[in-house]
């Protein structure tokens, strides 16, 4: 469910709700993980991912995969994204492939904490959050990092 806007009774006010983004800090998901990614990734590493490849590449640098890009998946990549409404779909081959290598031997859950709310920052007003969801309406994205 999104973030309407403001609201009179039953009458949501979405152009209200785009002030609000203009003028406060919404800090997405996508930005967060890509943030704490940057400042700790060698420039070699890899990341795989099951959604927002995009973001990640473009924040990071770093060379992403995932996100049905058809490309073959990395056996043993140095970060894992695993976007938490997907969990949904256990039997999704993306989602299966990320966490068949996200074995906890091998890869340890990051502390980062953002509530991840599906499609937030779709441009279509009726579903997009205006702000950023609070933990009671999203599930954490998760950040796993490969142990050395």
């Amino acid at each position: 469910m999104a973030d309407p806007g403001p609201r009179l009774g039953p009458v949501s006010f979405p152009f209200f709700g785009f002030i609000y983004e203009l003028t406060h800090v919404y800090d997405s998901c996508d930005r967060a993980a890509a943030r704490y990614i940057k400042a700790l990734a060698s420039p070699s590493d890899v990341i795989l991912t099951n959604y927002g490849v995009a973001p990640l590449q473009y924040y990071t640098g770093l060379k992403t995969i995932g996100g049905y890009q058809g490309l073959p998946l990395p056996a043993k990549p140095d970060w894992i994204v695993a976007r938490g409404f997907f969990d949904e779909t256990p039997g999704d081959t993306m989602w299966g492939a990320v966490w068949a290598r996200a074995d906890p031997k091998s890869y340890a859950l990051q502390p980062l904490m953002c509530p991840d709310a599906s499609v937030a920052d779709i441009a279509e007003p009726a579903l997009h959050y205006f702000r950023q969801p609070g933990a009671d309406r999203a599930r954490s994205i998760m950040v796993f990092r490969r142990k050395q």
